[in-house]
């Protein structure tokens, strides 16, 4: 969520098509993260996109957060990538359980 700077990810929003117009993280200058959920997790513009992601979940200090820093040093980089690619899956087909806030 937090690349992408959304609150939440019940309401998914669409790809922009205004590259002027492209939204930014609130309170920065930041580009936010957008993916084309109406393609596959392997057309360019998602992959570019779920590095992204790979690249801020391996790449954070994880400060504060002694069982996330334990999960990315227990798991190859073969499965964060599974485990990502899998909850892109749910989230394009709606099928991820999220909990109320």
């Amino acid at each position: 969520m937090t690349l992408m700077g959304l609150q939440s990810l019940r309401d998914l929003p669409p790809y922009p098509t205004d590259a002027a117009n492209w939204p930014v993280i609130q309170g920065t200058t930041q580009p936010a993260l957008r993916f084309r959920w109406d393609e596959e997790w392997d057309s360019p513009i998602n992959q570019c996109g779920l590095q992204c992601v790979l690249d801020w979940v391996c790449g954070r200090d994880w400060h504060g957060d002694e069982r996330m820093r334990e999960l990315l040093q227990e798991y190859h980089d073969t499965d964060v990538l599974e485990y990502t690619l899998d909850i892109f899956r749910q989230l394009q087909t709606g099928s991820l359980l999220l909990h109320s806030a």
